[in-house]
């Protein structure tokens, strides 16, 4: 009789990969960038101009997010920690690989100030590469809040797209002397059947366990250790050479006889080769 055995709850999902929903994968892309180099400045008011290089603490990075079927995109500028947002840019029109972003946007710095600007920015992807220039213009205003913004000659470089893939998995569970286990697994838990992994696995009081290669392109895999009957040792083998029939073979054959169990199969198996 089988005896399942529970060998942990983490068993039945040992490696699992989710695949993101088919429209998601083609209608949202999101890509990140780090930039290398450009500049970023602003004008006028009371303190005159400023030209900051980049990349900086909060322009280190960009994220574009393109949605295929409506054609428009979404660019963010980020900080070092790559979640906050210095600057967003939203509605961008795409043709190929250029984005063209045209919005009313409020005062970066003074959010409070009723006059609405336009923002005007250009980004271009190519071979990795993302490239942007744009300016944001406010009508004039009190002398002390800037009315110009600007990136120009603005390099990125798109980040790897990371993957992590396991490769090899083992499966291990504390064993009982004098016991024989059997892993198996399958795919799904409804329709799949259990496959032997491996041969049997004696026990022998401590951990024990067996390995599997993760086939590439399998996301996910269950595990289960069933407790199966020690096999009675069989009776000794009986081997006897005789001689063929000469009528019917070549001088050179020669026949073997092999008693099996002489309970079960008294006569034996004769088999020539």
């Amino acid at each position: 009789m089988q005896k399942t055995m529970i060998v942990s709850l983490a068993l039945l999902a040992s490696w699992r990969g989710i695949p993101a929903p088919a429209d998601a994968q083609v209608s949202d892309t999101r890509r990140l960038y780090q930039i290398t180099s450009g500049t970023y400045e602003w004008c006028c008011g009371i303190g005159g101009g400023m030209i900051i290089p980049l990349p900086n603490a909060s322009q280190a990075f960009v994220a574009v997010r393109r949605d295929s079927p409506s054609g428009r995109a979404e660019m963010t500028f980020l900080d070092q920690d790559q979640q906050t947002a210095f600057l967003t840019l939203t509605n961008g029109l795409i043709s190929g690989p250029v984005i063209h972003f045209r919005q009313p946007i409020s005062h970066p710095y003074a959010p409070h100030v009723p006059e609405v600007g336009t923002a005007d920015y250009t980004a271009t992807e190519a071979a990795g590469t993302l490239r942007i220039d744009g300016s944001i213009c406010f009508p004039a205003m009190c002398c002390d809040i800037p009315t110009f913004f600007g990136h120009s000659n603005v390099v990125a470089a798109a980040m790897p797209v990371l993957a992590i893939r396991v490769s090899e998995v083992e499966v291990s569970w504390r064993s009982e002397s004098n016991r024989i286990y059997q892993v198996q697994y399958r795919s799904d838990l409804t329709t799949n059947r259990w496959t032997d992994l491996g041969p049997p696995v004696p026990g022998t009081g401590v951990n024990v366990g067996v390995f599997d290669k993760v086939p590439a392109g399998q996301p996910q895999r269950f595990y289960r250790v069933i407790q199966i009957p020690n096999r009675a040792p069989t009776a000794p083998t009986d081997l006897r050479l005789e001689s063929c029939d000469p009528g019917s073979l070549p001088p050179s054959f020669a026949c073997l006889t092999f008693s099996w169990s002489p309970a079960t199969d008294p006569d034996g198996d004769r088999v020539c080769p």
